[in-house]
Protein backbone atom coordinates (compact mmCIF):
# COMPACT_ATOMS: atom_id res chain seq x y z
CA UNK A 1 0.00 0.00 0.00
CA UNK A 2 1.34 3.40 -0.90
CA UNK A 3 0.58 6.18 1.46
CA UNK A 4 -0.32 8.75 -1.13
CA UNK A 5 -3.93 8.67 -2.13
CA UNK A 6 -4.63 7.90 -5.78
CA UNK A 7 -5.30 11.57 -6.43
CA UNK A 8 -2.75 13.27 -4.17
CA UNK A 9 -1.01 14.30 -7.37
CA UNK A 10 -3.87 15.45 -9.60
CA UNK A 11 -3.73 14.35 -13.21
CA UNK A 12 -3.91 17.18 -15.72
CA UNK A 13 -7.16 16.76 -17.61
CA UNK A 14 -7.86 19.21 -20.48
CA UNK A 15 -11.19 20.96 -20.03
CA UNK A 16 -12.64 19.47 -23.21
CA UNK A 17 -11.72 15.93 -22.10
CA UNK A 18 -13.01 16.57 -18.59
CA UNK A 19 -16.39 17.49 -20.06
CA UNK A 20 -16.43 14.23 -22.02
CA UNK A 21 -15.59 12.26 -18.89
CA UNK A 22 -18.26 14.01 -16.85
CA UNK A 23 -20.82 13.29 -19.57
CA UNK A 24 -20.03 9.60 -19.16
CA UNK A 25 -21.15 9.56 -15.52
CA UNK A 26 -23.91 12.17 -15.60
CA UNK A 27 -26.62 9.60 -16.54
CA UNK A 28 -25.83 7.58 -13.42
CA UNK A 29 -27.92 7.88 -10.28
CA UNK A 30 -26.61 9.95 -7.34
CA UNK A 31 -26.08 6.80 -5.28
CA UNK A 32 -24.02 5.24 -8.06
CA UNK A 33 -21.94 8.38 -8.46
CA UNK A 34 -21.26 8.32 -4.71
CA UNK A 35 -20.07 4.73 -5.05
CA UNK A 36 -17.68 5.87 -7.77
CA UNK A 37 -16.24 8.51 -5.43
CA UNK A 38 -15.53 5.77 -2.88
CA UNK A 39 -13.81 3.55 -5.47
CA UNK A 40 -11.82 6.52 -6.75
CA UNK A 41 -10.76 7.40 -3.20
CA UNK A 42 -9.63 3.83 -2.57
CA UNK A 43 -7.88 3.42 -5.92
CA UNK A 44 -9.04 -0.19 -6.01
CA UNK A 45 -11.21 -2.45 -3.87
CA UNK A 46 -11.84 -6.12 -3.33
CA UNK A 47 -15.19 -7.04 -5.00
CA UNK A 48 -16.77 -8.15 -1.72
CA UNK A 49 -16.30 -4.67 -0.24
CA UNK A 50 -18.55 -3.10 -2.87
CA UNK A 51 -21.61 -4.62 -1.20
CA UNK A 52 -20.69 -2.73 1.97
CA UNK A 53 -20.51 0.56 0.09
CA UNK A 54 -23.62 0.36 -2.08
CA UNK A 55 -26.57 -1.78 -3.07
CA UNK A 56 -26.73 -4.25 -5.93
CA UNK A 57 -28.58 -1.81 -8.19
CA UNK A 58 -25.84 0.84 -7.92
CA UNK A 59 -23.09 -1.72 -8.51
CA UNK A 60 -24.94 -3.17 -11.52
CA UNK A 61 -25.52 0.29 -12.98
CA UNK A 62 -21.83 1.21 -12.74
CA UNK A 63 -20.75 -2.09 -14.28
CA UNK A 64 -23.32 -1.95 -17.10
CA UNK A 65 -22.12 1.55 -18.04
CA UNK A 66 -18.56 0.28 -18.20
CA UNK A 67 -17.40 2.63 -15.43
CA UNK A 68 -16.34 -0.05 -12.95
CA UNK A 69 -14.07 -2.87 -14.13
CA UNK A 70 -12.38 -5.88 -12.55
CA UNK A 71 -8.60 -5.94 -12.98
CA UNK A 72 -6.51 -8.69 -11.40
CA UNK A 73 -9.14 -9.35 -8.76
CA UNK A 74 -9.59 -5.68 -7.84
CA UNK A 75 -12.46 -3.37 -8.75
CA UNK A 76 -11.42 0.01 -10.06
CA UNK A 77 -12.72 2.83 -12.23
CA UNK A 78 -12.20 2.10 -15.91
CA UNK A 79 -9.57 4.78 -16.56
CA UNK A 80 -7.27 6.84 -14.29
CA UNK A 81 -8.42 10.11 -15.87
CA UNK A 82 -12.03 9.22 -15.20
CA UNK A 83 -11.16 8.26 -11.64
CA UNK A 84 -9.31 11.56 -11.12
CA UNK A 85 -12.26 13.51 -12.51
CA UNK A 86 -14.76 11.70 -10.27
CA UNK A 87 -12.64 12.30 -7.19
CA UNK A 88 -11.80 15.89 -8.07
CA UNK A 89 -15.42 16.82 -8.76
CA UNK A 90 -16.60 15.46 -5.41
CA UNK A 91 -16.85 18.10 -2.72
CA UNK A 92 -14.43 18.16 0.20
CA UNK A 93 -17.14 17.05 2.63
CA UNK A 94 -18.08 14.01 0.52
CA UNK A 95 -14.44 13.03 0.10
CA UNK A 96 -13.93 13.30 3.85
CA UNK A 97 -16.96 11.12 4.60
CA UNK A 98 -15.88 8.56 2.01
CA UNK A 99 -12.38 8.28 3.46
CA UNK A 100 -13.82 7.86 6.96
CA UNK A 101 -16.07 5.09 5.65
CA UNK A 102 -13.12 3.41 3.92
CA UNK A 103 -11.13 3.67 7.15
CA UNK A 104 -13.82 1.65 8.94
CA UNK A 105 -13.71 -1.01 6.20
CA UNK A 106 -9.92 -1.21 5.93
CA UNK A 107 -8.23 -4.60 6.18
CA UNK A 108 -4.99 -3.31 7.68
CA UNK A 109 -3.85 -0.70 10.15
CA UNK A 110 -1.87 1.04 7.41
CA UNK A 111 -4.88 1.31 5.14
CA UNK A 112 -7.06 2.53 8.00
CA UNK A 113 -4.74 5.32 9.05
CA UNK A 114 -4.13 6.29 5.43
CA UNK A 115 -7.84 6.99 5.00
CA UNK A 116 -8.08 8.70 8.37
CA UNK A 117 -5.26 11.00 7.28
CA UNK A 118 -6.88 11.67 3.90
CA UNK A 119 -10.21 12.48 5.54
CA UNK A 120 -8.81 15.97 6.11
CA UNK A 121 -9.72 16.21 9.78
CA UNK A 122 -6.64 18.34 10.51
CA UNK A 123 -3.81 17.83 13.02
CA UNK A 124 -4.49 14.96 15.38
CA UNK A 125 -1.81 13.36 17.55
CA UNK A 126 -3.73 10.09 17.85
CA UNK A 127 -3.93 9.69 14.07
CA UNK A 128 -0.33 10.85 13.69
CA UNK A 129 0.84 8.27 16.22
CA UNK A 130 -1.06 5.52 14.38
CA UNK A 131 0.52 6.61 11.12
CA UNK A 132 3.97 6.54 12.68
CA UNK A 133 3.35 3.04 14.04
CA UNK A 134 2.20 1.88 10.61
CA UNK A 135 5.30 3.48 9.09
CA UNK A 136 7.54 1.57 11.48
CA UNK A 137 5.81 -1.68 10.56
CA UNK A 138 6.23 -0.95 6.86
CA UNK A 139 9.93 -0.24 7.28
CA UNK A 140 10.45 -3.41 9.30
CA UNK A 141 9.19 -5.47 6.39
CA UNK A 142 11.42 -3.57 3.95
CA UNK A 143 8.76 -1.30 2.42
CA UNK A 144 10.80 1.84 2.98
CA UNK A 145 8.98 3.91 0.34
CA UNK A 146 5.64 3.23 1.98
CA UNK A 147 7.11 3.86 5.42
CA UNK A 148 8.63 7.15 4.32
CA UNK A 149 5.30 8.40 3.04
CA UNK A 150 3.54 7.34 6.23
CA UNK A 151 6.13 9.08 8.39
CA UNK A 152 5.75 12.26 6.32
CA UNK A 153 1.99 12.16 6.67
CA UNK A 154 2.38 11.57 10.41
CA UNK A 155 4.65 14.62 10.70
CA UNK A 156 2.15 16.70 8.75
CA UNK A 157 -0.70 15.72 11.08
CA UNK A 158 1.27 16.26 14.29
CA UNK A 159 -0.11 19.26 16.23
CA UNK A 160 2.18 22.22 16.93
CA UNK A 161 2.02 21.35 20.63
CA UNK A 162 3.89 18.10 19.86
CA UNK A 163 6.92 19.57 18.10
CA UNK A 164 9.43 16.92 19.36
CA UNK A 165 7.25 14.16 17.90
CA UNK A 166 6.97 16.03 14.61
CA UNK A 167 10.74 16.45 14.39
CA UNK A 168 11.33 12.77 15.21
CA UNK A 169 8.89 11.73 12.48
CA UNK A 170 10.67 13.93 9.96
CA UNK A 171 13.97 12.26 10.86
CA UNK A 172 12.37 8.84 10.50
CA UNK A 173 10.90 9.81 7.13
CA UNK A 174 14.32 10.96 5.95
CA UNK A 175 15.91 7.69 7.03
CA UNK A 176 13.23 5.68 5.24
CA UNK A 177 13.60 7.75 2.07
CA UNK A 178 17.36 7.22 2.11
CA UNK A 179 16.99 3.48 2.59
CA UNK A 180 14.40 3.47 -0.17
CA UNK A 181 16.81 5.08 -2.64
CA UNK A 182 15.52 8.68 -2.42
CA UNK A 183 18.48 10.65 -1.00
CA UNK A 184 17.29 13.99 -2.41
CA UNK A 185 14.00 13.76 -0.54
CA UNK A 186 15.86 12.62 2.57
CA UNK A 187 18.09 15.68 2.33
CA UNK A 188 15.11 18.02 2.01
CA UNK A 189 13.48 16.59 5.12
CA UNK A 190 16.70 16.73 7.14
CA UNK A 191 17.20 20.35 6.15
CA UNK A 192 13.64 21.07 7.28
CA UNK A 193 14.22 19.38 10.63
CA UNK A 194 17.59 21.09 11.06
CA UNK A 195 15.92 24.48 10.61
CA UNK A 196 13.73 23.87 13.66
CA UNK A 197 14.36 25.16 17.16
CA UNK A 198 14.20 22.02 19.29
CA UNK A 199 17.15 19.87 20.40
CA UNK A 200 16.50 17.33 17.65
CA UNK A 201 17.80 19.85 15.13
CA UNK A 202 21.31 18.83 16.12
CA UNK A 203 20.59 15.17 15.38
CA UNK A 204 19.13 16.28 12.04
CA UNK A 205 22.32 18.23 11.30
CA UNK A 206 24.42 15.19 12.16
CA UNK A 207 22.41 12.93 9.89
CA UNK A 208 22.50 15.55 7.16
CA UNK A 209 26.28 15.67 7.43
CA UNK A 210 26.63 11.93 6.89
CA UNK A 211 24.19 12.07 3.97
CA UNK A 212 26.20 14.87 2.33
CA UNK A 213 29.36 12.85 2.88
CA UNK A 214 27.85 9.93 1.00
CA UNK A 215 26.10 11.80 -1.79
CA UNK A 216 28.15 14.98 -2.37
CA UNK A 217 31.54 14.42 -0.77
CA UNK A 218 34.40 16.88 -0.47
CA UNK A 219 34.03 19.42 2.32
CA UNK A 220 30.25 19.71 1.86
CA UNK A 221 29.53 18.29 5.30
CA UNK A 222 32.09 20.13 7.43
CA UNK A 223 30.01 23.16 8.41
CA UNK A 224 26.98 20.94 9.03
CA UNK A 225 28.88 18.72 11.46
CA UNK A 226 30.35 21.80 13.17
CA UNK A 227 26.87 23.20 13.74
CA UNK A 228 25.82 19.83 15.19
CA UNK A 229 28.47 20.25 17.91
CA UNK A 230 26.17 22.81 19.53
CA UNK A 231 24.17 19.94 21.00
CA UNK A 232 24.03 19.14 24.71
CA UNK A 233 23.52 15.45 23.90
CA UNK A 234 26.84 13.59 24.20
CA UNK A 235 25.77 10.81 21.84
CA UNK A 236 25.00 13.34 19.09
CA UNK A 237 28.18 15.29 19.84
CA UNK A 238 30.24 12.10 19.55
CA UNK A 239 28.65 11.34 16.18
CA UNK A 240 29.33 14.90 15.00
CA UNK A 241 33.00 14.58 15.99
CA UNK A 242 33.15 11.23 14.21
CA UNK A 243 31.64 12.79 11.12
CA UNK A 244 34.18 15.59 11.17
CA UNK A 245 37.03 13.11 11.57
CA UNK A 246 35.74 11.15 8.60
CA UNK A 247 35.18 14.19 6.38
CA UNK A 248 38.49 15.84 7.24
CA UNK A 249 40.36 12.64 6.45
CA UNK A 250 38.84 12.72 2.97
CA UNK A 251 39.93 16.30 2.24
CA UNK A 252 43.45 16.04 3.65
CA UNK A 253 42.99 17.59 7.09
CA UNK A 254 44.53 14.61 8.84
CA UNK A 255 45.69 16.40 12.01
CA UNK A 256 42.26 17.87 12.66
CA UNK A 257 40.69 14.54 11.75
CA UNK A 258 42.69 12.84 14.50
CA UNK A 259 41.68 15.53 16.99
CA UNK A 260 38.00 14.98 16.27
CA UNK A 261 38.41 11.21 16.35
CA UNK A 262 39.85 11.53 19.86
CA UNK A 263 37.07 13.91 20.87
CA UNK A 264 34.45 11.45 19.59
CA UNK A 265 35.85 8.80 21.95
CA UNK A 266 36.16 11.13 24.94
CA UNK A 267 32.63 12.51 24.59
CA UNK A 268 31.19 9.02 24.29
CA UNK A 269 33.03 7.56 27.32
CA UNK A 270 30.36 8.54 29.88
CA UNK A 271 27.81 6.68 27.74
CA UNK A 272 29.64 3.37 27.94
Amino acid sequence: MALAGPHDEALEVPASLADVLRARIEPLSPRTRRLLVAVAAAGSLRPELLARLAGASEIDEAVEHGVLVLVEGQVRIAHPLLSSTVYGDAGALLRSRVHLQLARLADSAEERVRHLALSGAGPDENVAAELAAAAEAACRRGAHGTGAGLFERAAGLTPESHEPERARRLLSAAEAHFRGGEPDRARTLLETAAAGEGPLRFEALCRLGFLLDETVGGNSSLQVFERALGTADPSVASEAHRGLAQSLSYVGGLDRALEHAGAAVRVAEPLA
